[in-house]
């Protein structure tokens, strides 16, 4: 298909980075991928900047949410897991990062995968991580989710794990993950707090399910 054009330009990095077709302005933009792996699409979210929203919390409680951040590149990563005592499957998940400048809130990407409950994964574990990691994220993809589908595996935090001699443990899947990428350049310095904010998809009631300070 190449040659039916002037000019191509080809990637295979996985996630996709949609800044890139802001930076080369194509005509066409094509992924091309087999039937049999479309669930890995909804493994890795594409790398985009978070769009922002306006919305406060009205009330907070308190849950085993999980929030992580990492860096990679010029982006900020934060993902995570809300507890499903306090979310339902079609209420939203956003995040609120609080600064010295004050409070911007995000809409991350939806994500489904294979957790652990217990908090301990061995090797057997790993494995099982990734099988459900992938089986979650065809089911996702099947289904049609209705936020910005997608799975997370979390086969390298098993390994991680099971690595400090923890004992096997039952997986879950779960369909209430998050992940967004914001720009890193904003939280070069200082402390800034992580909130997720569940927004109920039938009263529209904004609740805190948890909150954790990083910098």
């Amino acid at each position: 298909m190449a040659p039916a054009f002037q000019r191509a330009y080809f990637s295979k990095l996985i996630p996709y980075d949609m800044a890139q077709i802001a930076a080369l302005k194509p005509n066409y933009t094509i992924i091309e991928r087999a039937q049999r792996h479309m669930g890995l699409l909804a493994e890795s979210p594409a790398i985009m900047l978070a769009p922002t929203l306006k919305t406060e919390a009205t009330k907070a409680l308190t849950s085993n949410t999980t929030i992580e951040v990492t860096k990679d590149g010029d982006y900020l990563v934060i993902q995570g897991w809300v507890d499903e005592a306090c979310i339902g499957i079609n209420d939203d998940i956003f995040i609120q990062v609080e600064t010295s400048s004050g409070r911007v809130c995000y809409a991350p990407f939806r994500i489904s995968g294979s957790i652990n409950k217990a908090g301990d994964q061995g090797a057997g574990a790993q494995a099982g991580a990734q099988a459900g990691a992938q089986a979650g994220a065809q089911g996702a993809a099947a289904q049609g989710a209705t936020a910005q589908a997608g799975a997370l595996g979390v086969a390298a935090q098993a390994g991680a794990q099971g690595a400090a001699g923890s004992v096997s443990s039952p997986l879950v899947l779960s369909d209430y993950g998050f992940k967004a990428y914001l720009l890193g350049s904003a939280f070069q310095e200082g402390e800034y707090i992580v909130t997720i904010l569940i927004r109920d998809a039938d009263s529209g009631t904004v609740t805190s399910v948890a909150s954790k300070s990083f910098g």
